[in-house]
């Protein structure tokens, strides 16, 4: 095995152990490793759901989640009107005024108290803040990836540092015993290709 390849050997079985480890550790207590019978994600049951008015009419779909200083949900922002998604108007829904029901294997919200004609005449949804760019958007993932990726790699470096520093020195004194092996025949060949007077 080369020097090479025992660095990376090492660098390896590092790696190994630090997914190892973090497979057998008991997570912080702020972790969430399941969801629940009684929890739902929004991505999967509330994001994109059909909003129906109380003629069970389609009047728009969820777009976003409306949470407030406590981080509770206490609305929704509904798309409505326009042709996919050309045209749309988003209107802020308060929980209260929506009933989520499953048929069929489809969450969809209903209005109970507010109709197509309330959703055409509510003003605009308006946001705090603007909404961030498509490049704004990649510029915080590529910083995200950059910041992952350097966590990592300095993570896995120290864990491998020890078998590294351990391969050098392994090296040296490989290299210091070959040496003191070859010293003989160096000064034999040496004696041998010099004049003698």
């Amino acid at each position: 095995m080369t020097f090479f390849e025992f660095c990376f050997a090492g660098l390896f079985a590092a790696m190994g152990i630090t997914a190892a480890a973090a497979q057998t550790g008991t997570p912080p207590s702020g972790i969430i490793g399941a969801q629940g019978p009684d929890r739902y994600l929004a991505r999967d049951n509330l994001i994109g759901v059909k909003v129906h008015d109380s003629s069970n009419t389609i009047v728009g779909d969820v777009e976003d989640l409306i949470i407030n200083s406590n981080n509770r949900v206490v609305g929704v922002v509904i798309g409505t009107g326009g042709v996919l998604g050309l045209g749309e108007k988003r209107v802020g829904i308060r929980l209260s005024s929506l009933n989520f029901e499953d048929a069929d294997g489809t969450t969809h919200a209903v209005l109970s108290d507010i109709s197509k004609a309330d959703l055409d005449a509510a003003p605009e949804f308006k946001r705090a803040k603007a909404q961030k760019s498509l490049l704004q958007s990649a510029k915080e993932k590529a910083q995200e990836l950059t910041d992952k990726t350097t966590a990592t790699s300095k993570s896995a470096y120290e864990k491998a540092k020890p078998t590294l520093d351990a391969a050098k020195e392994s090296v040296k004194e490989t290299y210091e015993k070959a040496k003191d092996a070859a010293a003989p025949a160096i000064d034999a060949a040496k004696e041998a290709i010099s004049p003698t007077p």
